[in-house]
């Protein structure tokens, strides 16, 4: 309401001053226009006037932010996309379970406890490969010009041997201590000398090279925004970064099978550098694991359909209408109307303008999304259709959702 007073009062002080100029300098064509004249029917009529022009002025500057998202949607979509929530989290083997190995594919769906009645669902962003092991103790050491980083892992499960494991390849996740994980990560890609992993029972040893470790998180498959994004790469992993840096705080160490006839229970990984660690990074035992991912709230889910008569410009899209504050759309996937024309059933697929996949096969129906808000503060998607059919139909729209501020909550 105080955005409407104010083009309201401005349109009205407008019209006072030019009804002041126009009777100054024509008297005699307007007497009842002077301000020395208490006409109550001209003031009425100046008041809606005001009301009116205001309105037309108020939707003009409305109409600005949609002209700069739709060009912002052209050259960089993924740049007015919300960020869903985003966060770690750990798996772990039950103790009695008969799997030596299990692989938990990227993709995978985390579903957590319900919130008002609803549920967040997440997805993995990487592979977890769990195994019964556990981080036993993490130290750093040195000895003559060798400086090394150790880290200590043992069988959780009786009577099991490294080589009953059948390992691969391990995710090691650093922490979220920003200070000492970045350090570890620039020793490892920057100072690494050798790798050597130990069996502690049998003094064996086995060796790694240097580029068996793998930074995890930089390739665009293993993007936790990669849904669909037409927008920069770059744009993308810098956004990541800022929202959840302890992402990329990951290494993969490749080629374990060497491993497989080991018959210990207990390894060391040593990490050989050339240059000394700082005197104020200290390692941590409870910032490592083994297991852990991050995973982001977003899924796949079908709009409430809406009939489109045409006789409305846009309408709202509603995700469940009876709890609209647990969802919020991040991207649209498809859009497709349903109508029926003599008995017979059509289809047709509605695409989008800014994309200009219309023009591709010279089709002629499209649609357009827009953010609104409106009076109580609520931001929400409106649709418009431009279509060569006009008869009522269907909408079915396929959408990206998350759940909005909900797993803040969790």
């Amino acid at each position: 309401m105080k955005d409407n007073i104010f083009y309201y009062q401005k349109e009205l002080e407008y019209l006072y001053e030019t009804r002041e100029h126009f009777v100054k300098n024509y008297p005699k064509l307007a007497p009842f226009l002077a301000y020395n004249s208490k006409d109550p029917d001209v003031e009425r009529i100046i008041e809606n006037l005001a009301i009116l022009s205001s309105k037309i002025h108020q939707e003009l500057d409305e109409n600005i932010p949609h002209i700069a998202e739709s060009l912002i949607n052209i050259v960089s979509p993924n740049y007015t996309n919300p960020i869903p929530s985003l966060c770690m989290q750990e798996f772990k083997l039950e103790q009695n379970s008969k799997e030596n190995k299990l692989t938990i594919p990227k993709g995978t769906v985390v579903k957590s406890k319900p919130i008002d009645k609803c549920i967040c669902e997440f997805k993995t962003v990487y592979d977890v490969y769990l195994y019964p092991i556990s981080i036993n103790e993490v130290f750093a050491s040195s000895k003559n010009q060798d400086y090394t980083f150790n880290l200590k892992l043992q069988i959780d499960k009786a009577e099991t041997k490294i080589s009953d494991l059948g390992l691969e390849k391990i995710n090691l996740y650093l922490g979220n201590d920003t200070y000492m994980s970045t350090t570890l990560l620039l020793y490892i890609h920057s100072y690494l000398k050798e790798l050597k992993i130990q069996c502690l029972e049998t003094d064996e040893e086995f060796f790694l090279n240097t580029y068996d470790i793998e930074k995890i998180g930089l390739n665009p498959d293993e993007s936790s925004l990669s849904y669909n994004d037409l927008g920069f790469e770059a744009f993308s992993l810098l956004r990541e970064y800022f929202f959840m840096p302890h992402k990329f705080n990951f290494l993969r160490i490749n080629n374990l099978d060497i491993l497989n006839n080991c018959q210990g229970r207990t390894i060391n990984i040593e990490f050989k550098f050339s240059k000394p660690f700082p005197a104020n990074c200290i390692f941590r035992k409870e910032l490592f694991s083994l297991s852990m991912t991050p995973i982001i709230n977003i899924f796949a889910k079908s709009a409430e359909p809406l009939i489109n008569n045409h006789k409305k410009d846009s309408y709202r899209i509603f995700v469940d209408r009876s709890q609209p504050k647990a969802y919020e759309i991040i991207q649209t996937l498809q859009v497709k109307a349903h109508n029926s024309e003599g008995g017979k059933r059509l289809l047709k697929n509605y695409k989008s303008f800014e994309r200009f996949e219309f023009l591709k096969d010279n089709q002629k129906d499209f649609y357009s999304i827009n953010t609104k808000k409106n009076s109580k503060g609520e931001v929400f998607s409106e649709i418009s259709f431009f279509s060569s059919y006009l008869m009522d139909e269907t909408i079915s729209i396929d959408l990206l959702c998350s759940n909005g501020d909900l797993p803040s909550r969790l």
